[in-house]
């Protein structure tokens, strides 16, 4: 499987590592892009090792990847004591994304990147065989987005994390969620100008209109995507409907493409259709628009 910044992430599902009936679960969900096999806050401590181990064997099966699914996982903080444990047994089953969370500085992203280097080098793996995704849920974790974002070259993505954010700035989350969009606006413009994909917070409520509104909304701030906690297959149908382009949008993203074949041969700058022009910033636009309608893989 190719993991680049531009794949599609429509949801990224988050699960309880030893949640095995839920893993299978989401294996069964049609449009699964990524799962988050978590090992932190979702496993009790008395289940940290065995929980591990199941990930790691869930990791090296390959049903994920046979799938085209995207396996993410996120590791414990590494001010615990699992934190060696989770990154020493996960860097020999490779996965393709860890997801630190947490993360307030670069300095969090560079301790990580240090000790995968360290890890491909002794396994005799390529650099960036594992990518890493940074979890944002404080306010200073906020504030230093960008330096988080573009810290390394390992980094290929941001997610906005919360309940501790909400927590953090003495914030109680509602349905509307508009209460996040300062901290979603700062975020999704570090990610964007350090290269780096970013996903938007999971939704709390039992209320799939309200999911479907949130989503819109995120989708119209420029996010690639949400987190779904578990594997919901109705929140799933939601979240893709609304990230997922149009018949009518990709017939005209081809459309475009077409036309800007057509004017690069003849040496023009921007092409028209009609009163529009479509120079070259709005053909990334309709790039990325049959990016997610899975009609383009780069």
């Amino acid at each position: 499987m190719t993991i680049t910044p531009n794949r599609r992430r429509r949801n990224m599902l988050l699960i309880p590592g030893n949640f095995e009936d839920h893993i299978q679960k989401a294996l069964t969900i049609p449009g699964v892009d990524s799962v988050i096999l978590d090992l932190e806050d979702l496993v009790a401590p008395s289940k940290k090792d065995a929980t591990r181990k199941s990930v790691c064997d869930l990791i090296q099966s390959g049903v994920f990847q046979e799938k085209g699914i995207e396996v993410v996982v996120r590791i414990n903080h590494m001010d615990t004591p699992y934190y060696v444990d989770d990154i020493q047994a996960l860097m020999e089953a490779r996965p393709d994304v860890l997801r630190i969370s947490k993360v307030e500085r670069r300095e969090d992203v560079l301790a990580v990147d240090s000790l995968l280097n360290a890890y491909e080098k002794k396994l005799g793996y390529p650099e960036n065989t594992v990518y890493l995704m940074a979890a944002i849920e404080s306010a200073i974790g906020v504030l230093n987005s960008y330096e988080i974002a573009s810290s390394c070259p390992r980094i290929i993505g941001m997610a906005l994390a919360s309940a501790d954010y909400c927590q953090d700035i003495k914030m109680v989350r509602t349905r509307g969620g508009l209460e996040l969009d300062w901290a979603r606006g700062v975020l999704l413009h570090s990610a964007r100008a350090a290269g780096a994909f970013v996903c938007d917070t999971s939704f709390i409520f039992d209320d799939q209109e309200a999911l479907e509104k949130e989503s819109v909304h995120a989708k119209q701030l420029g996010f690639d995507g949400k987190t779904i906690a578990g594997a919901v297959p109705e929140a799933v149908a939601i979240v893709n409907k609304v990230f997922t382009p149009t018949a009518e949008q990709v017939a005209y993203a081809k459309k475009v493409l077409a036309m800007a074949v057509e004017y690069e041969a003849a040496g023009d700058a921007v092409a028209l259709d009609g009163d529009v022009i479509l120079d070259k910033p709005v053909i990334e636009q309709y790039k990325h628009v049959l990016r997610y309608a899975g009609e383009l893989d780069d």
